[in-house]
This record gives structure tokens, sequence and C-alpha cells, in this order.
């Protein structure tokens, strides 16, 4: 072989595994291995194919032979540190990189790793010192910058994250990550314009990037953006279809379709993810002791002033303890606050997991030895579906927080009422069913509404005329249900709509949609936030809460109720778009549940022109708060306890 076609096949062999053809490239480099058994550039190169191909056995065996050669190279090291990551293998994977780093102290590619492997065993402070010694080692280094944002994300350093990711995107302008992580960081900040045009940069960098096409459409819903919207929908939905499940993440999916089948195809495919931990534990049953007491555990990332706390905190207070002992269980970075506290004193115990790993909890849980497992949150923010998937407890249930199937076989139940999950839809659903006999929406009846001094024009609300209003997030207002209110308003002379300020774009284009639809953009009014109980205290100067379809209101719609104030809901087929029927129908308000936009429009209508009949809402609504289940506290538990009660003979 001369020595130009030797360096020619080395070429090739290079060319190959620059375009991923690693089998191709493997075959060269061992024919030229043949004439040369010891060159190490090509039996490193063959590792590092191996090791793209996930034929990790042969790849350590490579990399061993060169060390044992006395070839101390960083990068052997670091990629040897790389498969045991990917394997699992922490322990194994942070010797390889420390290696690394005692060959080449300076060697920032294995502080990056080190990094990494902290943040996914949640020790946070030392990823943060892994993360800082790298990008000093190397302030070029966007990926580092990039780490380092991400993770602070994860605490909730939001400030920090954001400096950071700026970093990242100042070296490099071409990975869609450094927008996406932006876009992630200024909509927890509520700067959803901005969200919107960083999710943009992303999709016009990397189109397929996974759950990108969902990233950017719930962005746009949260500023009404609503340009081509019902194009971009039925883009999405060809493309799940056609079977691409990983564009749109599950929560996004529900405020999008009202589709229970459609749901659970997302969500079992984003499940996929989760399902190792469980295949490896499900045959390691965990036994229920003989006991007393029947232990409970909530999970939530949200025990803190948060709207799954508003309503779920009293429950906590009032579970029998004579009979459960209830846990607590924290994975979100929230300080400390009055509910919080609230909380805490109500457990037995709270415990603060937020700097646990996934396997680490599990075994607390199972130290513990709870016996049901509640998860309050899903796939909403902040989520740790991996505590589930490695089977913490026997018994585990999704409650509260997701309305719709997590579409895994891990979960053995769902706690709803026969209005926001008809029997004829269990099929859509991979957990078990568990029926409350009213509404399976917990409320705090102790909630206190203030008295507020303002007026109704310190509001900018007009003294006289029907004043509708809809104090949901604005990504859940579609074009179509924005249309009826529109058409409501122009036929209700002198009434206005009231909705909650978010972004400042959002606001524009609303009132820009409103003067679309023939509506005086001074018609459309925004309330500040503010503390709950004042904002329970101002639903007094409103007439009709409007719901939103295919998402309806859930706390916001109780939170209404509970104020007095009449709520209008559309309901479809799935969970998210049945809340508020089931709401209504534990109050004994059927009147107000329609089932198709005319009916609606016609129900808003009439409820605005016709005094008499408003009245006679206003009325029963007022005289069934003392009576309704929707707002007893107590036979809720007793409803409750009864569910944990059965499941848990069920399983011993």
């Amino acid at each position: 072989m001369s020595q130009l076609s030797t360096k020619s096949m080395f070429q090739k062999a290079i060319f190959e595994i620059n375009n991923n053809n690693y089998l191709s490239a493997i075959d060269l480099l061992n024919e030229l291995l043949a004439a040369d058994k010891n060159n190490i550039v090509l039996l490193y190169n063959i590792a590092l194919s191996y090791q793209n191909l996930k034929e990790f056995n042969k790849s350590i065996y490579i990399y061993n032979k060169l060390i044992n050669k006395g070839i101390n190279s960083p990068d052997i090291y670091n990629n040897w540190g790389n498969i045991y990551k990917e394997i699992g293998e922490f322990d194994n994977a942070i010797k390889k990189y420390k290696n690394a780093i005692d060959v080449a102290p300076g060697y920032f590619l294995a502080y990056n790793n080190l990094g990494s492997i902290n943040r996914k065993i949640k020790n946070y402070s030392e990823a943060i010192k892994n993360y800082k010694v790298c990008v000093e080692l190397n302030n070029s280094y966007s990926d580092g910058y990039k780490n380092l944002g991400n993770l602070y994300f994860e605490i909730k350093q939001i400030d920090i994250a954001e400096t950071n990711i700026n970093k990242a995107i100042s070296l490099n302008q071409n990975d869609c990550e450094n927008f996406i992580s932006l876009g992630y960081i200024q909509a927890t900040k509520n700067e959803f314009e901005k969200s919107h045009i960083n999710f943009q940069k992303a999709y016009k960098l990397n189109p397929k990037y996974e759950y990108l096409f969902g990233n950017l459409l719930h962005a746009k819903m949260k500023i009404c953006e609503w340009d081509n919207l019902n194009n971009e929908i039925e883009e999405l939905h060809q493309k799940l279809t056609a079977g691409e499940y990983n564009i749109i993440l599950p929560f996004d999916s529900l405020g999008i379709f009202d589709d229970p089948a459609l749901h659970q195809k997302i969500a079992t495919n984003f499940s996929l993810q989760h399902q190792k931990n469980f295949e490896e534990s499900k045959n390691k049953e965990i036994r229920i002791l003989d006991k007393r007491k029947i232990r409970i555990g909530y999970f939530s990332a949200d025990f803190h002033n948060h709207a799954t706390s508003q309503l779920i905190a009293h429950l906590f207070e009032l579970h029998d303890k004579e009979q459960f002992e209830i846990y607590g269980f924290s994975f979100g970075f929230s300080n400390e606050d009055e509910m919080k506290n609230r909380i805490r004193q109500s457990l037995n115990e709270l415990y603060d997991v937020s700097e646990f790993d996934d396997e680490k909890v599990i075994s607390l849980v199972k130290n513990l030895h709870i016996d049901i497992a509640i998860d309050l949150k899903g796939y909403t923010g902040d989520s740790r579906v991996g505590i589930f998937s490695g089977r913490c407890a026997p018994i585990q249930i999704q409650y509260l927080g997701y309305p719709g199937t997590l579409g895994n076989s891990f979960m053995d139940y769902v706690i709803a009422d026969k209005i926001v999950i008809p029997p004829d839809q269990h099929k859509y659903y991979s957990e078990k069913i568990i029926y409350l006999p009213n509404c399976y929406q917990v409320n705090d009846n102790t909630k206190i509404i203030n008295t507020i001094s303002q007026t109704k024009k310190d509001f900018g609300l007009p003294d006289n005329g029907f004043i509708f209003c809809c104090f949901n997030n604005h990504y859940k207002i579609h074009p179509d249900i924005f249309t009826s209110w529109m058409k409501i308003l122009s036929i209700v002379e002198a009434s206005v709509l009231w909705l909650i300020e978010s972004d400042p774009i959002s606001s524009f284009n609303l009132k820009k949609s409103a003067k679309k639809n023939g509506i005086d953009e001074s018609r459309i009014i925004f309330a500040k936030k503010m503390d709950l109980n004042d904002h329970l205290g101002r639903h007094k100067f409103a007439d009709l809460f409007l719901d939103t379809f295919p998402y309806n209101a859930h706390t916001t719609a109780s939170d209404a109720l509970w104020s007095g104030l009449p709520v209008l809901t559309r309901t479809g087929k799935s969970f998210a778009s049945r809340v508020g029927a089931s709401l209504l129908n534990a109050m004994d308000l059927n009147e107000l549940i329609t089932t198709s936009l005319p009916e609606y429009e016609d129900m808003a209508i009439k409820l605005a022109s016709d005094k008499k009949y408003f009245n006679f809402i206003k009325s029963k609504l007022k005289n069934n708060l003392d009576t309704c289940a929707l707002f007893d506290s107590k036979l809720f538990v007793k409803d409750i306890e009864k569910i944990y009660s059965e499941v848990y003979k069920e399983h011993t």
C-alpha cells in the first residue's frame, strides 16, 4: 500500500466519521490497521466509531488497550467517561473525567462533563463549580455557558441563567438550543413576546428540533398572535397524524386540540423516555406493610403560593390523621412563603427533595414505606415523572395537576369524575379511572375574599353596562372563542370584556383583534395581577365569567364561583375541556354548561339581556355556595379518603 493511498484512505475514513457513516469508517480503518497494527490514531478512531454506534464494550476494550500502551490521552478518558454517563454508571464516569483532568489539568471538556453528571444527580453546587472552571479555562466555549445557564434555570436563579445564556448566544448564534433556553427563561419572566422571538430564531436554525414546533406555537398563543395560526395548527395536526409525536409537548397539546385520543398518543410517545426505569423496576414488587395507618405521599414542585396549593392545602389540614399519615415531597426550588409553611404544618413531614435525583427520592419513599404516591404534576412544569417510572410506591396515582392521561404503564390510577372522563372515554387513558362521586377538583372553603375599597372606576371599568370577564391565561384564548366574545359584545350594548393583563403584546393583539371584529378596543379592559384574596374581592365587579375552549378555566373558574360570579362554559371531549362542566354540575348550575359556540353565545346574550333570568342564576349560585358539593371540603376529604382506603385494600 503506497503512502499516498494510505493517506487517501485515512482521509476518506475521517470523512465517513464526520458524516456519521461509522461502519464504513471502521472497515477503512481496520484495513489500514492490518498493515500497522499498533497505530494509535487508527485505534482511537475505531474506538470512537464504535462509541457512536453504541457498541460500548468494543469501544471500551480499545480505550483500555490504548491506556495500557501508555497513551494517557485526556480525550480517551473523556470519551470513556461519556460512555459511562450514557449507560448511567455515573460514579465510573466521574472517575474517568477526573483521570482526564489528572492527565491534563486544563482540559475544559472534562469539567463540562463533570458538571453535566453532577447536574444529573442534583449535586447542583458541585455542578456550578465544574461549569465555572470549564468557562474559566476556555471563555469562548459556548456550551459551557449554555450548560451553566440551563442549570441556573433549573434551580430558578433566572437572572443568572439569562446572563449565561446570553453569553452563550454571543459566542455561538448557530446553536438553536441557546435560543430555546432563552425562550424558556423569558417565558418564566412573563416576557412572552421576547420568548416567542427566540423560539422563532431557534426554529429557523433547526425546524426539526424535538418539540420546537409545539414550543413556537404555544409561545405564539401566549401573545395572542393569531395570524396564520389555524394553518399552523392544521400543519401540526398533519405532522401528528403522520406519527411525528415528538413535535409537541403533551401539556401544550391540551390547549390546541379537543381530542383525547390524540392527547393519549402524544403523552404515550413522551412517556417512552421515562420507560427505562420502569422496565428495570416493574418486577421488583413493593409490599405494603401490615400497619395501622395508611401512608400517603403527595409529590409536587408547587408547595408554595401556587394554584395547586391554593386548591389542595385545606385537604392536607382535614385529612384524618388517625387513619392516615400524610407526607409531602417537594421538588420545586420555591422560596419559603406563608402557603409553604401552612402545608408543612398540616403534614406529618414535608421533605425537600429538590436536590435529590430520582433514585435517591425513590429510596427515601421506599424507606418511609409510603403506600400510595400521589403525583400532583403530571406533565406540567418541573415535573419529576422519573420518580414514578422507578416505582417509588406500591400504588401510584396522578391527580389534579394534569388534565389528561400520562400515557404510561407505571401510573396505576387517575382520580376523576364522570364528567371530566365519561365512561366511554376510558379507552383514551392508560391509567385505571377512580371516580369521585362529585367533582374531581378539591377546593378550600376557608379561602378568604378580601373586601376591597376600590371602585369599578379604579379598575378602568364602566359604572354601567354588563361586564363580561375571563381571568384565564392568554394561551387559552383561541381565535374562535374570541370571535364569539366579540359577537356577544356586538349584541350586548355597553358591555365590556375584562381580561387579566399579561405581556403588553398580547394586550395589543387582543385589542387589534377586537377592532378587526368591529368592536371598539376601549371595550377590552385589562386587570393587573394582584394578591389572590384581593383578586377574589374584585370579582364582585364582574357579571359573568366567559370560559375558554378547548382548555377551560380550572382554578380560575372555582375562584370565580367561590366569589359568587357565574361561569359560562363550553364543554367538549377532552378532560381539559370538561372541567367547567364538572364544577358547574357540582354546584347544580347545569344551565351554564353549553356544548357548542352558538349555544354558548346565545346563553351569554340571554344572561346579559334578561335581567330576571340573570338574577335567578346569580341567586341560585349564592344559595348553593354553602350547600353544594364543590365547596364542601369535609365531604371531599371523606370521599377521597374512601378512595385511598379502597385501593389500599385491593393491594393488600
